[in-house]
């Protein structure tokens, strides 16, 4: 079970982030007025103090302690943490079985369905619509929005995103999204979506994947899309998916392993890890941005946070390109 932001925590958070935090950033409530009546600007300015050190989990807290203002709220889901990432040592979503006789059973099945759609409108089934969903739309529905800022590329894609071909200067948007029963932290852009810490409570709420769409556009045409990275993912479903699967002896591969490992477009192990929970987020995104048959995920790469460490943690890039025209 992931573990939830108790009202507990949610204080002491509060109590951390706007006391000895603030007061070491040499920020203080009266800077911005009385906090009582102007929390949100005491806090931001408390937040983007911590932002190039606070960690993904606390990031998070951060954007429920802004948004926090009734009891009755529903807890929100932390998407990264190390909770969760446990499962039984049979999980049958990548077991062949009976009814799905592929390598990586249920998983390869979907993604494959899902590598279909993409490829051509012909491919039946398909339930993803265009997506018309825009930043409007969240202030129209009172989602919080932490003011977007801008800042340098995130240390731990850097030297990947500078051998892409992007520069590493204040070029990346930062984004905190929430309403109660979704919650989107990451950072996007020329050319890159980041997603940090991610969750969607209700089948109700928007899709992550229409979500980080609409992000992206706030700054950038969606045309200019190639990369969207995930950052220390540990997804009860892709997560064991990855070490215990895919890191195999048979792949000659073990976990962790820092070196970046490229799964080619239409092999067994990139169906499996699209039809993963965090695989089908980009398939939709795609789904939802591009008419079916122009764009296709051309690799999927995966490496180890800290292996040093033995981290358990996953870092993962999807690159997105044009299909190639006869």
């Amino acid at each position: 079970m992931a573990r939830r932001l108790s009202d507990a925590t949610f204080q002491s958070v509060c109590n951390l982030c706007t006391g000895v935090v603030g007061r070491a950033l040499g920020i203080s409530g009266e800077n911005d007025g009385n906090e009582q009546a102007n929390p949100r600007g005491f806090r931001e300015a408390v937040y983007d103090g911590l932002c190039a050190t606070c960690t993904n989990a606390c990031s998070t807290a951060f954007s429920r302690l802004a948004q926090h203002q009734t009891s009755n709220q529903p807890e929100i889901v932390l998407a990264n943490i190390d909770e969760g990432v446990e499962e039984a040592p049979n999980n049958p979503h990548w077991d062949r079985t009976e009814e799905y006789l592929f390598k990586y059973g249920r998983l390869q099945a979907h993604g494959e369905r899902v590598r279909q759609w993409i490829e051509s409108p012909e491919s039946p089934g398909c339930y993803i619509n265009p997506s018309t969903l825009s930043i409007e739309d969240f202030e129209a529905n009172n989602c919080y929005l932490l003011a977007p800022r801008l800042h340098a590329v995130d240390e731990d894609f850097a030297d990947q995103i500078s051998d892409l071909g992007f520069e590493l200067g204040r070029t990346h948007w930062s984004f905190q999204i929430r309403a109660p029963d979704f919650a989107w932290l990451g950072d996007t852009g020329p050319g890159v979506i980041i997603m940090k810490s991610v969750d969607r409570a209700s089948q109700d709420a928007y899709p992550i994947s229409e979500i980080a769409r609409a992000l992206y556009m706030r700054d950038f045409d969606i045309d200019t899309l190639q990369h969207v990275f995930f950052q220390n993912v540990q997804n009860v479903e892709t997560v064991p998916f990855v070490r215990r699967a895919l890191y195999t002896e048979e792949n000659n591969l073990s976990w962790p392993r820092k070196a970046p490992q490229t799964w080619a477009y239409g092999t067994p192990e990139y169906d499996g890890f699209l039809g993963s929970r965090i695989g089908k987020i980009v398939g939709y995104l795609v789904l939802g941005a591009y008419p079916r048959g122009t764009r296709r995920i051309i690799q999927i790469v995966t490496w180890a946070a800290d292996p040093e460490n033995h981290n358990r943690r996953i870092q993962i890039r999807f690159d997105i390109d044009f299909v190639p025209t006869a």
